[in-house]
């Protein structure tokens, strides 16, 4: 498809509209056939009523435009959502310790839907020895043979405070092969929802047990998948309010991407509608080849997750997931998230290794964890400056009297420890590299290496002070 010019500039696409939506606001929004629809070249303006009478300018008008977006994307792609179900029990079969006693590892079966008809099954991991209670990472995969939650890394999970929830789709409905009804569509035949329903419907039945959980923190649920897994993160993210933290990774077309922005080699509307049709509902493979007759784009899905935080991960040359079009759909959300002044709580991260969700991929939910305002955990602050050293720019960071660099950490911790204090460090020298001006640099207090860079940068401060001295 041709790319559109100048994404950033959102359409007042209510305006081009107003003609042909005069009967939308009778019979509970009569919204017009595909091919009735008008050509609109930019993005969607996600804060414009259908009618085009206005923007929503405040909290209670920003309500009722959620409640026209979710009708449009449920008229012209998901379809209707199937209910949350509130009722959802489960029953700890078998507990094993792990990591030297730090944490348990329980196997749960969940029953679930009308007259508990729906059986599923969970891996919780929890820390052991730590008062709660915990934020939890509902980590989305394909089935129980997917998953490994013994792996080291996860030790460092569990050392941060953060419990682990792992979930199967396959147990809802199939992945693949034929669109026949998986057990989310049997149960609620009158539905006419899509396979991604059924995923996020089974993700919402989850968070229903867990909530009821005393060890869970209900206001730090962290929802996360990767590739399809990561549409239905996405997906129950703007629908389910429970998720406070929504990490869509490598989600592709029908996730994070908008798709008026098609990257080279990306899946295109029309491949994936007629490919894996059960993802969606009849209307929208009519927009194929014909994308700028949508009346939103995906950026609309993200909106609907805002105010609560939202984090895109990305593969760098995952050019099949379209990677393009999910930098532009980040910059028209973080217009979304200012509006809010909540621009914290979006966030992007591209990962090295194409498609997937990898072991540093946890380190950055976590820290993006705790870095947004809806997760106030005890920081500590290093107010500092940044210098050029030498022939290259060197990040030294004054840290209180002295100075500190990030590369004498990450030979003081060792090999496989430092990504996240690394992360952290360079995202902030990126921004003020050039630049001798103070910084502040906040760390959490869950990050496990808090303390010995305390011990650190006091070692190495009579050695470096001079490098930066402190003239504010």
């Amino acid at each position: 498809m041709r790319r559109a010019k100048n994404l950033l500039k959102l359409v007042p696409i209510g305006m081009v509209l107003l003609l042909c939506v005069s009967a939308w606001a009778q019979d509970n929004y009569n919204f017009p056939p595909v091919d009735e629809l008008p050509v609109v070249e930019e993005l969607p303006d996600p804060w414009l009523f259908y009618d085009g009478s206005k923007r929503a300018e405040t909290d209670e008008e920003w309500e009722r435009r959620r409640a026209e977006i979710k009708a449009i994307i449920e008229h012209y792609e998901y379809g209707p959502p199937f209910p949350i179900d509130h009722t959802t029990t489960g029953k700890i079969t078998s507990t094993t310790s792990k990591f030297n006693g730090k944490a348990t590892l329980s196997d749960v079966t969940l029953s679930m839907g009308p007259n508990h008809s729906i059986s599923s099954t969970i891996k919780l991991l929890a820390p052991k020895n730590k008062k709660g209670p915990f934020a939890i990472i509902l980590y989305t995969l394909y089935s129980p043979r997917d998953e490994d939650l013994t792996a080291r890394f996860y030790e460092d999970v569990i050392d941060r405070g953060f419990m682990v929830a792992s979930w199967y789709v396959t147990q809802f409905e199939a992945n693949g092969g034929p669109p026949r009804p998986g057990a989310v569509r049997r149960a609620y035949p009158d539905i006419d929802g899509c396979r991604l329903r059924a995923w996020s419907w089974g993700a919402s039945s989850i968070i229903t047990y867990l909530s009821s959980l005393d060890a869970v923190d209900t206001n730090k649920i962290i929802m996360v998948g990767n590739s399809r897994r990561g549409k239905t993160a996405l997906l129950t993210g703007a629908y389910d309010d429970r998720v406070d933290i929504t990490v869509p990774s490598c989600s592709g077309a029908q996730g994070f991407p908008i798709f008026r922005f098609q990257g080279k080699g990306s899946e295109s509307l029309g491949r994936i509608s007629s490919r894996f049709a059960s993802w969606s509902n009849d209307r929208f493979k009519k927009f194929a080849n014909k994308e700028t007759l949508l009346p939103f784009d995906q950026h609309f899905v993200g909106a609907l997750v805002a105010p609560r935080a939202l984090l895109s991960i990305e593969g760098r040359g995952d050019n099949w997931a379209n990677q393009e079009g999910a930098q532009e759909s980040m910059r028209a959300l973080q217009h979304v998230y200012e509006w809010f002044g909540v621009k914290k709580r979006v966030g992007w991260h591209e990962h090295k290794g194409g498609h997937g969700f990898f072991e540093g991929d946890w380190y950055t939910v976590m820290d993006f964890a705790d870095m947004v305002s809806s997760f106030p955990r005890e920081f500590s602050c290093f107010r500092g400056r940044v210098i050029d050293h030498g022939h290259r720019p060197w990040l030294w960071l004054a840290l209180q009297n002295g100075a500190f660099s990030w590369f004498t950490l990450l030979k003081q911790l060792g090999e496989g420890h430092a990504e996240t204090w690394r992360m952290r460090l360079i995202k902030v020298a990126a921004e003020i590299v050039v630049s001798t001006r103070p910084v502040l640099v906040p760390l959490p207090g869950s990050w496990p290496f808090l303390r010995r860079c305390h011990v650190v940068s006091a070692a190495v401060n009579e050695t470096c002070a001079h490098l930066a001295p402190d003239t504010s």
